[in-house]
């Protein structure tokens, strides 16, 4: 009995129903490498359901079936379509096929034919396309084909468009001078006054382009930037550090970047390229975070050479006022100087009346917040400072045995248990 491309299919499908999906590809690539002809076999497929229709596709695929794969650029099935378009940039399907496929498209099929000509960097296509879908279909589609443009289209046309974009990261990555350029030109024709909803909403366009042109950015955040930095480019602030260090110290020195040090916002890795980089604005930065109690996170990026002699000249010529024996800045110092610093906070915080002896988490280290500490020194006959301000111990100097019963903690604490029971076995 003759076999036809119904049987074909049949028996293809009969293959592939009982297999997982992994073997079923295989097993499909294998047959189609064999099946000759194949057009009748994808015709029956297609004349079917969903399923075998996305047999069909994969099967052309495989076979590298141009012509086939051409005419489903914008089928109606979503799988259908989007595995056609995978293929197309490698199978070389001319340019024509997607100008004709998006003339009468729905809002979907034209929606996922821009975004393949935008990732298959067909230029001359967008620059060619672009002019008529805007004047078609408004700013929103030609939006959305704008970072497939070459650079002078977008130059011409970006600033009509800004209002429109929403992916700004694909822009700005093939784009960022031009991104820029229209935030500029934008913000320059701007009150001043209304350069903060601006940066609310358009903040995004300016954190993409920092990645490629950091200089740039900055130079914006400096002329034209916002009265309260807004939450978006704080994720690149180790891009700014790393490009011009001394700007970015005085940028965060301005009011506009007060909630950026109140905050924390800078990492570990951005505190160390700071201070690491001996830009001559870093002092003026560790007076503004002494007098706001935040100095101790950039301390612990310096090396511990430098870290007491940029404490104190962080602290010179400041006023007395509350003086507090501050055990964060303490664990960031050297070890050496631990014990002469200690004892000048206390002796400053006698004398200006402040509580001296205060062994609370908040001017104590994690260690001490439930025992009096005795303050490190660097040689065993050194005299401790903490203890000069602090109680008599009462705990036991051995380590006690079992039997010895711990003294009971505040009321209302509970009382981690020494040892712990072996688990019940089930």
């Amino acid at each position: 009995m003759a076999s036809t491309p119904v049987r074909t299919a049949d028996s293809l499908l009969s293959a592939l129903d009982p297999l997982p999906y992994p073997r079923c590809m295989r097993e499909l690539a294998l047959r189609v490498r064999v099946m000759s002809p194949l057009r009748p076999v994808l015709d029956a497929l297609e004349a079917r359901g969903a399923y075998e229709r996305g047999i069909a596709v994969v099967a052309a695929s495989v076979a590298r079936d141009t012509q086939w794969i051409a005419e489903h650029i914008a089928d109606a099935d979503p799988f259908v379509r989007g595995h056609a378009l995978r293929v197309a940039d490698s199978l070389q399907v001319p340019e024509t096929v997607y100008e004709s496929a998006l003339g009468d498209a729905c809002e979907a099929v034209r929606r996922d034919l821009l975004r393949a000509i935008v990732v298959g960097r067909r230029t001359a296509l967008a620059d060619r396309l672009v002019d008529g879908l805007r004047r078609d279909r408004g700013d929103a589609e030609a939006a959305r084909l704008l970072p497939g443009c070459a650079p002078e289209t977008v130059a011409r046309l970006l600033p009509g468009l800004f209002h429109a974009v929403t992916g700004w990261k694909t822009l700005a990555k093939r784009h960022p001078r031009a991104v820029l350029d229209a935030a500029e030109q934008a913000l320059a024709t701007l009150p001043e006054a209304l350069r903060a909803p601006w940066w609310n909403r358009y903040a995004p366009a300016v954190t993409a382009t920092v990645t490629a042109e950091p200089l740039r950015a900055l130079a914006l955040l400096e002329r034209l930037g916002p009265e309260t930095m807004p939450l978006q480019p704080w994720e690149h602030f180790g891009d700014f550090a790393a490009a011009d260090p001394g700007r970015f110290l005085r940028l965060l020195l301005t009011p506009a970047w007060h909630a950026v040090r109140r905050y924390r916002v800078l990492g570990p890795g951005v505190l160390r390229t700071l201070a690491r980089s001996g830009a001559p604005e870093l002092a003026t930065y560790g007076k503004v975070l002494a007098d706001d109690g935040e100095l101790a996170p950039l301390l612990r990026a310096l090396p511990p050479a430098q870290r007491h002699s940029f404490y104190a000249a962080a602290h010179e010529g400041r006023g007395a006022g509350v003086v507090t024996v501050d055990a964060v800045v303490l664990e960031a110092l050297p070890r050496r100087c631990v014990a002469e610093e200690a004892r000048r906070m206390a002796e400053a915080a006698r004398e200006s009346g402040g509580p001296a002896n205060d062994r609370s988490p908040s001017c104590a280290p994690p260690s001490c917040a439930s025992r009096s500490w005795t303050c490190p020194s660097p040689t065993a006959s050194a005299t401790p400072a903490w203890s000069a301000t602090s109680p008599p111990r009462t705990t036991p100097t051995r380590r006690p045995s079992r039997s010895t019963r711990w003294p009971a903690g505040p009321p209302g604490r509970r009382t981690r248990r020494r040892f712990s029971p072996r688990p019940r076995r089930t």
